[in-house]
């Protein structure tokens, strides 16, 4: 593992969605802005990254409707932080006559 650089990246990059959302746990964050991006393994294997940025928490459309809260941390007021992992695939060449179909599944 080499060196990481640090740099300060200027917007979300496109390849992410602005809302995260936790099916699980029912709840959402809505990215806001990015903080530092921490690249690594510069040989390529993996390409991979780590983007830190700043959130807050909103009620996940997964959410059952429930009456708001009052305190500001329910209503999305709290700012967190958080860690994305971004790693390159390389894509998969499939022969014509494979019939296995290609799922994706988020890492644990």
């Amino acid at each position: 593992m080499g060196d990481a650089q640090t740099s300060m990246p200027t917007s979300i990059p496109p390849f992410l969605d602005k809302v995260v959302e936790f099916p699980t746990s029912k709840v959402s964050y809505v990215l806001e802005r990015p903080l530092a991006t921490y690249r690594q393994c510069h040989d390529g294997t993996p390409a991979e990254a780590r983007m830190v940025f700043t959130c807050r928490r909103m009620k996940s459309r997964l959410a059952s409707s429930s009456p708001d809260k009052t305190d500001g941390e329910s209503k999305g007021e709290a700012e967190f932080v958080m860690k994305i992992k971004v790693q390159y695939v390389m894509p998969m060449v499939l022969s014509p006559e494979s019939s296995a179909p290609i799922t994706w599944r988020p890492s644990p």
